[in-house]
């Protein structure tokens, strides 16, 4: 977990990756403060035309989930896909993320899941 101090504010950040077949590597970043949750999904190639996503909850210290963002598409054929999560409510404890390359006319889904506690 990484831990950087800009201006008085926490960020917290975790990067998962795996191998998948026929997009490379499927990377996910999600890097959070008190207030926003940032997105990041990748992937080395995809010529199948697959979609990129991200999906969030977040729990609060007693393990409760109080905030979720569906899942969010990209557009088909692109390698990378930002998003976030503005607006964490009070409370808010962890974040987790779900990264994710479906829908391809070829290969299957994969996925990668991130965590930060804020």
């Amino acid at each position: 977990m990484l831990s950087v101090s800009l201006f008085s504010v926490s960020a917290f950040a975790d990067v998962q990756t795996r191998s998948t077949n026929g997009y490379g590597i499927l990377k996910g970043t999600l890097t959070s403060t008190a207030y926003t949750a940032s997105f990041i999904t990748n992937v080395s190639s995809n010529n199948d035309q697959a979609y990129l996503s991200y999906a969030s909850s977040v729990q609060n210290s007693s393990g409760a989930t109080i905030a979720t963002k569906p899942q969010t598409n990209s557009s088909r054929g692109i390698t990378t896909f930002y998003g976030s999560h503005v607006g964490l409510p009070a409370g808010s404890y962890a974040v987790n993320g779900t990264h994710g390359v479906q829908g391809g006319n070829t290969y299957g889904a994969y996925a990668v899941y991130t965590y930060v506690r804020i």
